[in-house]
């Protein structure tokens, strides 16, 4: 791999899946595994490096080439999850966003195997999140937009926390850049009740969330590659 290009590894695992057993775990996971391609056709086919591959049971990984794209697939996932029914309790996960650069992909592109960089930033901050009780974390080679996207990060925590799976179905409408006419027809409901989702869930403060994400990246990926463009000058 490009030392030089900046990837996002996501690292996730999904929240007290071993309550499942038997018939209804197969259906978490054929639902989970809906969720994960749902994700990858909301992305541009050459974004996904890697697709989702589960691994240890409820744990899960992606590699994704545009780090821009990181947040959005992060937070598709967890609507997706968290619209899901069926299951008693609600479905979400942690996922923890290790942004950097990859020494070693394989040619099977398993993302699992891989090493770098982003791998080491997604994967150690994973290990510590259950024991901050937080969601989301996003780790770059930047410390001074770790802190930022730290604060950011919880206070996004703290609004999808309350999300209902008919908020999340509306914040993932618009993700996927629907209308809310178009998002009240695809559930059969009014574009007053969507346009009631949507408030109740802060989704305008999500898009703008994301909008900052994306241009803030792009700005330290672009002055990183001309620094590094400058030394070998």
């Amino acid at each position: 791999m490009n030392g030089i290009h900046t990837f996002a590894v996501l690292t996730g695992d999904l929240e007290g899946s071993s309550r499942f057993k038997g018939k209804l775990r197969d259906e978490l996971l054929r639902r989970i595994k809906d969720c994960f391609r749902m994700v990858e056709k909301l992305l541009p086919p050459e974004t996904v490096v890697s697709g989702f591959e589960i691994y240890r049971g409820d744990s899960f990984q992606c590699v994704l080439a545009c780090a821009e794209d990181s947040l959005l697939a992060a937070i598709a996932l967890r609507c997706c999850l968290i619209a899901e029914e069926g299951f008693g309790d609600r479905l979400d996960a942690r996922v923890s966003i290790g942004i950097g650069s990859i020494d070693f992909l394989p040619a099977s592109a398993r993302g699992s195997e891989g090493d770098g960089e982003a791998f080491r930033n997604s994967g150690t901050m994973i290990e510590s999140m259950k024991k901050m009780k937080s969601k989301t974390r996003i780790t770059t080679p930047w410390p001074e937009v770790d802190k930022d996207l730290e604060v950011m990060c919880a206070l996004f925590d703290a609004l999808s926390e309350r999300w209902s799976p008919e908020q999340a179905q509306a914040v993932l409408g618009r993700m996927h850049g629907w209308t809310q006419e178009m998002i009240a027809t695809r559930h059969s409901i009014s574009q007053s009740a969507v346009n009631q989702r949507l408030k109740l869930a802060g989704g305008a403060a999500v898009e703008k969330y994301l909008e900052y994400y994306r241009n803030l990246l792009k700005e330290k990926i672009s002055e990183g590659q001309d620094m590094k463009e400058e030394r070998t000058a």
